[in-house]
């Protein structure tokens, strides 16, 4: 309890939120979590054409 060991073990949490999802599936999880608002304006940008 305590243990600096346990500290070792623990999940480094700023790595995990930024993990890179596959574009279906981070509309998915905007979805899930309420985001749709911002999904949707993500979906209407105009991608930029190659130089």
């Amino acid at each position: 309890m305590g243990d600096s060991a346990d500290a070792d073990k623990a999940p480094n949490r700023n790595e995990e939120a930024t993990q890179t999802l596959p574009l279906r599936a981070a509309y998915a999880f905007g979805a899930t979590h309420g985001l749709e608002r911002e999904v949707t304006k993500i979906r209407e940008i105009d991608p930029i054409a190659p130089a």
